[in-house]
């Protein structure tokens, strides 16, 4: 249960540092802001426990400073590699309609490079929406990690 809750405070952290974010950029002067508040949101719950996942796999060492540095990392890559994942699978679903016939080789190249462009989109584009608040929450985050595993 305790992940649960942990996954759910993730998500609203990252869905804070997303409005803090879009608020200082365009003063939410967005016609998607619902849609992007929703793509972080539940992306992030779902990456929280694929990063402590992956923080157990590669790394399971006492030492406070390494589990710092290994949930930051997990942490990191999870959030930021959903999001991208459901953005890129939000971007295709648009565009499928021009696409060939569904499993032909036309099709395939088109959904390799469409993903590959949404990729890119977000790396420009959605990144931001994880700074100035997201870098302190992940600091936090991973502290509090570090701390939990070190008293297990």
């Amino acid at each position: 249960m305790a992940i649960i809750a942990q996954s759910i405070l993730w998500g609203v952290a990252m869905t804070i540092s997303a409005l803090a974010s879009l608020w200082f950029s365009n003063g939410w002067e967005t016609s998607h802001l619902t849609q992007i508040i929703i793509l972080v949101f539940f992306s992030s719950i779902l990456a929280y426990p694929l990063a402590r996942l992956a923080l157990y796999i590669l790394d399971r060492r006492k030492r406070f400073e390494t589990q710092l540095a290994g949930s930051f990392f997990c942490l990191t890559i999870a959030t930021i590699g959903v999001t991208a994942a459901a953005y890129s699978l939000d971007y295709w679903s648009f565009y499928v309609q021009w696409h060939g016939p569904t499993f032909s080789r036309l099709w395939a190249w088109q959904f390799f490079f469409t993903n590959l462009g949404a990729l890119y989109q977000f790396a420009v584009m959605g990144l931001k929406l994880y700074l100035p608040l997201g870098f302190i929450f992940l600091i936090l985050a991973s502290w509090f990690i570090a701390r939990d595993k070190l008293a297990n």
